[in-house]
């Protein structure tokens, strides 16, 4: 049998604690089932923690001015917690749906891509001058 679980931290929680339940949940169920030879194996393929960039950033009041975008946590991975390791101040924005985003399914509304484009040609005139 094989599950995935996915987890995905808030900027205050460590991305090790879900592993380390599981860990302890595996090895109690792996002494209950010795006899059966129930065998459990664990395969992290990423584990990333969560990042957050202040309401008053630069780079957040530069998207949200003169816009409908609203502040929101995201539920998906992206580089942007390691770019705000590194320094910068981080935000993930974008058109479309995370529904229907790398699947068949997926698509962009031209409306929505267009909207982006002016948001983010406002935020490089804002920021960069």
């Amino acid at each position: 049998m094989f599950f995935l679980l996915e987890w995905r931290p808030i900027p205050t929680q460590r991305p090790e604690v879900v592993l380390e339940g599981l860990q302890e949940i595996i090895g109690r169920l792996s002494a209950e089932n010795r006899q059966e030879g129930l065998e459990i194996q664990v395969e992290v393929l990423r584990m990333e923690g969560g990042f957050e960039t202040r309401v008053d950033s630069a780079v957040i009041q530069a998207v949200l001015k003169d816009s409908d975008s609203k502040i929101q946590t995201i539920a998906f991975g992206t580089e942007a917690p390691w770019l705000a390791r590194m320094g910068a101040e981080a935000v993930v924005i974008g058109p479309g749906s995370m529904l229907t985003a790398h699947s068949p399914r997926e698509c962009v509304p031209i409306t929505e891509l267009d909207e982006c484009v002016l948001i983010l040609r406002r935020a490089i005139e804002e920021l960069c001058g």
